[in-house]
C-alpha cells in the first residue's frame, strides 16, 4: 500500500512514461520488482473490492485514487500506446467501466466510435495530477495521437500559449460535436466544485482528479432514451451547443440539505420530512422510493437492487444515528442516551404510520434507541467489539453504494412530483430534460437567448440527473415533444 501510495504514481506525465517505456521495473531500496507482478497485485485489490475498502479506511471522504487503481490504469495505457485492443495481462479478473480500463475499439470503427474512445481515455487520466493544468488534456492527447490515426482523427498539437480554460472548452467541442454520444456532459461537475474559471457550462473542469457520475457506479448501466441518436452543433464562436431533446418536468423542491450532510451529519429528519411534505402521492411505497432514489436504485453492483436492500438502508440510519450520538472510537465514559433524545426523531414513527410499508426501511424511535444503546456498550467494551461488524454488516453494500451516490447531490421532486437526484447547486425552476445521445435526465437552467430572432430555448448546463422511474426508456412511452434548444 505504500508503494501505491506514492507520489509517483499520481502524476499526469508519469503515466505516459510508464505506457510508453519499452522495459519497465519497480525499484523498491535494493529490490526490483517486476512491473507485471505490481499489475497483477493491482487486479487482485481491485478484483478482491479491497482497493476501495482500503481507499476508505485511510481516507474516509473517499476523494483519492483508489489502490489498485494505477497499476490497472497503467497497464490499460500500455496496450492502447501499443495500438493493443486488449491488455493481454488483465484477462478477465476484473470488470471496469471504460472509463477507468480504456481500450482501443475495433480498427473498423468510424471517427464517432474513435472519439468515444477519447473522451472515455481523457477522463480515465483525471485522477492524476499535473502542476500545469492544460497538461490534464494534453498528456492523454499526447498518449494516443498514434492510435487515433488509425481511425483518421487528427489531434490538435499541444499550445501552451493558450489559457487553461481554453484548452478545456476546444477539446470539449471536438469531442462532443463528433463522438457519438453525450458522455462528457456526465463528466461536468457541479459547479460549486469548479476549479477552473472561464469554461462553458457544458465543459468539465478537467483540474479536479474527482467526479462520480451515475453510469460509472458498477452494476449500473441507464440509458434513458435508447435508439434516440445524437444530433448537435457546436457554434464555437458563441460557445452555444445545439442539441435535441425532450422537456421532462421542472424542479418545485429540494431539501436544505445536501445528501452529504444527511449522510455525515445526521440530517436525516429533514430527510423524513421530504418523504413526509413531498412524496405523499406515492402512498405506501414512499419509503421504497426514497431509498431507491438516494442510492440511484443500486447496491453497488446491480440495479436495481433486490427489495432485502431496504434492510441495509433501515441500518445505515441505525447505525449513523447511533456514531452521531455515541462515537465510533472505543472510550470507557460513554453514557446512556435519555428518553428526550428520540423525542428529534419523532417524525420516524409519523412516516411508519402514514405508510405501513416504511417499516421495511425506516426504524422506529424505539429501535433507533435500542441500536444506540447496543451499540454504546460495544463502544465501551461492555460488549466484544468484532460484534460492532455484525451490527454493521447489513449496512455496508448499500453504504457502499450510497458513498458512490451521494457526493455533491441532493434530492429534488418536480412539480408533477417526481423525485430524483440532481446537484447541489440545482434550484427551483430549473428544468429536467432528457437529450438524444444521452443516457441521463439533465438539469437545465433557463436563460435568454443570444438573438430574440431565435425562437429556441436557451439554457445553461447544471448537470446530469437521476430521475426515478425514468431512466431506463420509460420516457419514450409517453407523449413528449422533442425540439432542438441550445445549451451556452
Amino acid at each position: 500500500m505504500a508503494l501505491l501510495d506514492r507520489q509517483w504514481f499520481n502524476r499526469a506525465w508519469i503515466v505516459q512514461e510508464a505506457a510508453l517505456a519499452k522495459n519497465i521495473v519497480v525499484i523498491i531500496g535494493d529490490r526490483v520488482v517486476a512491473w507485471d507482478d505490481v499489475v497483477q497485485t493491482c487486479v487482485f485489490l481491485q478484483a478482491s473490492g479491497w482497493a476501495f475498502g482500503m481507499m476508505h479506511v485511510i481516507d474516509p471522504t473517499g476523494y483519492r485514487v483508489p489502490y489498485g487503481y494505477q497499476g490497472l490504469h497503467f497497464a490499460s495505457l500500455r496496450a492502447v500506446c501499443r495500438l493493443e485492443h486488449a491488455p493481454p495481462s488483465l484477462g478477465s479478473a476484473i470488470s471496469l467501466p471504460s472509463s477507468v480500463f480504456p481500450t482501443l475499439p475495433p480498427s473498423t470503427v468510424g471517427q464517432a466510435q474513435a472519439l468515444d474512445f477519447l473522451a472515455q481515455f481523457i477522463i480515465s487520466t483525471r485522477p492524476f495530477a499535473a502542476s500545469d493544468l492544460r497538461d490534464k488534456v494534453f498528456a492523454p492527447l499526447a498518449m494516443v495521437r498514434q492510435a487515433l490515426a488509425l481511425y483518421n482523427v487528427d489531434l490538435p498539437d499541444p499550445n501552451y500559449t493558450v489559457l487553461v480554460q481554453t484548452v478545456y472548452n476546444e477539446t470539449t467541442a471536438l469531442i462532443i460535436a463528433h463522438s457519438s454520444d453525450l458522455y462528457l456532459l456526465s463528466e461536468v461537475e457541479d459547479r460549486c466544485a469548479t476549479k477552473t474559471q472561464g469554461l462553458l457550462s457544458w465543459v468539465p473542469d478537467y483540474a479536479l482528479t474527482t467526479h462520480s457520475p451515475f453510469n460509472e457506479i458498477p452494476g449500473v448501466n441507464f440509458n434513458a432514451l435508447p435508439g434516440r441518436n445524437k444530433r448537435c452543433l457546436v457554434d464555437r464562436r458563441t460557445g452555444s451547443l445545439t442539441l435535441t431533446g425532450c422537456y421532462f418536468d421542472t424542479i418545485q423542491a429540494m431539501p436544505a440539505n445536501t445528501l452529504d450532510e444527511m449522510f455525515n451529519r445526521d440530517a436525516f429528519v429533514p430527510l423524513i420530512d421530504f418523504c413526509i411534505m413531498r412524496m405523499g402521492h406515492y402512498g405506501d411505497g414512499r419509503a421504497e422510493v426514497l431509498w431507491r432514489t438516494i442510492i440511484a436504485d443500486n447496491d453497488g453492483t446491480t440495479s436495481p437492487p433486490s427489495a432485502d436492500a431496504a434492510a441495509g438502508f433501515r441500518r445505515i440510519l441505525e447505525l449513523k444515528i447511533a456514531i452521531v450520538h455515541h462515537g465510533d472510537r472505543l472510550r470507557d465514559d460513554i453514557e446512556p442516551l435519555s428518553d428526550a433524545t428520540w423525542t428529534t426523531y419523532a417524525n420516524f414513527d409519523e412516516l411508519r404510520a402514514l405508510a405501513p410499508a416504511a417499516e421495511a426501511a425506516i426504524p422506529s424511535t424505539t429501535e433507533l434507541a435500542a441500536f444506540a444503546e447496543r451499540w454504546r456498550l460495544i463502544m465501551t467494551r461492555a460488549l466484544p467489539f468484532a460484534e460492532a461488524k455484525e451490527v454493521a454488516g447489513p449496512s455496508a453494500m448499500i453504504a457502499l453504494a450510497a458513498g458512490r451516490v451521494y457526493a455533491r447531490r441532493r434530492l429534488m421532486v418536480t412539480e408533477s412530483g417526481i423525485v430524483g437526484l440532481g446537484p447541489v447547486s440545482s434550484r427551483k425552476g430549473d428544468q429536467v430534460w432528457f437529450l438524444e445521445g444521452g443516457k441521463m435526465g439533465y438539469v437545465l437552467r433557463p436563460i435568454s437567448g443570444l438573438d430574440d430572432r431565435d425562437s429556441r430555448k436557451t439554457f445553461t448546463f447544471v448537470g446530469e440527473a437521476y430521475v426515478h422511474g425514468y431512466m431506463r426508456g420509460e420516457v419514450l412511452t409517453q407523449e413528449r415533444t422533442f425540439e432542438e434548444i441550445v445549451i451556452r
